[in-house]
């Protein structure tokens, strides 16, 4: 699970980076795409970075139960294909009704948040 969440993080930070300076090249001139590209880049790379240090925490296993870091693994991972993906999708001239999935993107990251928080409050045996 480890190798998986620095697989994940590498991939959104390749493709946050990526899509951000295509927007930035193709659709300078349209403030409602820079504005979904915007959002979709910034919290693509604040959740690459969370899903590393997930990784170290992984490694550690000492201060969150394992089954909590799974739980925000996965929705991390979920949430930022739903989330970041239909807002680049937008941005890129998809049909508004791609729009429909960003919320069940964005309830994934916030139950992923949770799920760390949780854990890290939850008492470990032993």
């Amino acid at each position: 699970m480890q190798r998986f969440a620095i697989v994940v993080a590498g991939i959104a930070g390749a493709v946050s980076l990526g899509a951000a300076a295509a927007l930035r090249h193709l659709l300078h001139d349209n403030a409602q795409a820079m504005e979904w590209g915007a959002t979709a880049t910034r919290l693509g790379l604040l959740h690459a970075a969370a899903l590393l240090g997930l990784a170290a925490l992984m490694r550690d296993g000492a201060v969150i139960g394992v089954a909590p870091m799974r739980v925000a693994l996965w929705c991390f991972a979920a949430g930022l294909l739903l989330f970041c993906g239909s807002l680049w999708l937008l941005a890129f001239g998809a049909p508004h009704r791609v729009a429909g999935v960003t919320p069940v993107g964005g309830t994934l990251l916030i139950v992923g948040w949770a799920a760390l928080a949780i854990g890290a409050m939850a008492r470990r045996p032993g």
